[in-house]
């Protein structure tokens, strides 16, 4: 269904379809020169990348990044060639990503990101322009900490290289991103965002670079410094200033010990999926959070960022479970107008009384 309007788009069909992924897609107007863009639901990410591979003539797709919804890290690279860029390339914004990824997030592991080019020539030379995607690094929203991160990298690139070449500009709320296969009905040349190297399986390179689309369980979710915390209810709180920031020891077997607390946790919440063992990360305020993800693929499983008895299930499901440093319990979901605005706080998790944090403390 396509709309032309933004918030109509995404209010009409979360509310009567119960669509959760929104795309805009660029269309001629009636004057045959000038280009305006609509808005399109789909249910899910699949249908979306079905569609684009389904295309056959033009196909001017830009994926919706929500507001305050988790992506994957993703960069926006373009130049264009001339005598004082020298030899500069690609290769050289990627090492710097990677020098201050590793600064930024130390012991968070980077992977390999996907790489998509668009260079064409233009009226000023040619251009050069890529599409970064990291699927094993997810913040919690586009417009934080990873727009923070992403102007350190722009300016390191321009000190380092003399070239202003990441756009800081693809960090705003709601932002258009194009996605892959599609080019600009605008572009004469018609020149496609493709891979630099041809996938054989399109269809699972397609979700792969798909920002929004957060399905790793291997994934490292980065979130803000200082989350907002939501009473029971849904009234939105900081954490107690008296809640201790020093960070708890991680090791396996504390994770692991954790996860099987918030695992049974959640289940008594009414919760049926899985709290991801390797999929966690650690905050500077004392906070942890892992991936809850589905315990049946594809099955229909309860939302608790509503809470026990919400009422709201997914088939596709990415949430997120987060442990204060006192032990307080909060989930959050990115999925649809219903759950992607605040969190729900199921309480302390406690043991004979005690903080479960507390209780590991003492118990390794």
């Amino acid at each position: 269904m396509t709309y032309f309007f933004q918030k109509t788009a995404m209010k009409s069909a979360a509310a009567s379809l119960g669509h959760e992924v929104f795309a805009s897609c660029d269309y001629l107007k009636k004057d045959g020169k000038s280009c305006g863009q609509k808005f399109v639901s789909f249910a899910d990410y699949t249908q979306f990348a079905d569609t684009i591979l389904a295309s056959t003539n033009h196909c001017c797709f830009y994926e919706m990044i929500r507001e305050d919804m988790p992506c994957k890290m993703y960069f926006d690279v373009e130049w264009v060639a001339s005598a004082c860029t020298g030899s500069f390339g690609l290769a050289g914004v990627q090492d710097v990503i990677a020098d201050e990824f590793a600064r930024s997030f130390a012991g968070t592991p980077l992977g390999d990101g996907v790489v998509l080019q668009s260079s064409r020539a233009t009226s000023t030379g040619f251009k050069h322009s890529y599409h970064l995607v990291y699927p094993l690094v997810v913040f919690m929203r586009n417009n934080g900490r990873l727009k923070r991160f992403a102007e350190v990298v722009s300016r390191t690139v321009h000190v380092r290289f003399g070239v202003k070449a990441v756009d800081t500009s693809v960090y705003s709320r709601d932002r258009a991103f194009r996605a892959p296969l599609c080019h600009k009905l605008s572009d004469a040349s018609r020149t496609r965002l493709q891979w630099v190297s041809q996938p054989d399986d399109l269809r699972a390179h397609m979700l792969l670079s798909m920002v929004c689309y957060v399905r790793d369980s291997e994934a490292s979710m980065i979130t803000e410094d200082t989350p907002a915390v939501a009473a029971a209810g849904g009234v939105h709180r900081r954490p107690c200033a008296r809640v201790s920031r020093s960070r708890p020891p991680v090791s396996e077997r504390w994770v692991s010990l954790l996860r099987d607390a918030l695992h049974r946790f959640l289940a008594d919440k009414g919760g049926r999926g899985v709290v991801q063992r390797h999929s966690f990360m650690q905050h500077s305020n004392g906070s942890i959070s892992f991936r809850y993800s589905h315990g049946e693929p594809g099955r229909q499983e309860p939302c608790l960022r509503h809470g026990p008895n919400g009422g709201v299930s997914h088939r596709h499901d990415n949430q997120f479970v987060t442990i204060t440093a006192g032990s307080f319990v909060y989930v959050s979901c990115p999925h649809g107008s219903k759950c992607n605005r605040g969190v729900y706080n199921f309480g302390r998790l406690t043991k004979m009384h005690t903080p479960i944090l507390e209780c590991l403390l003492h118990a390794l």
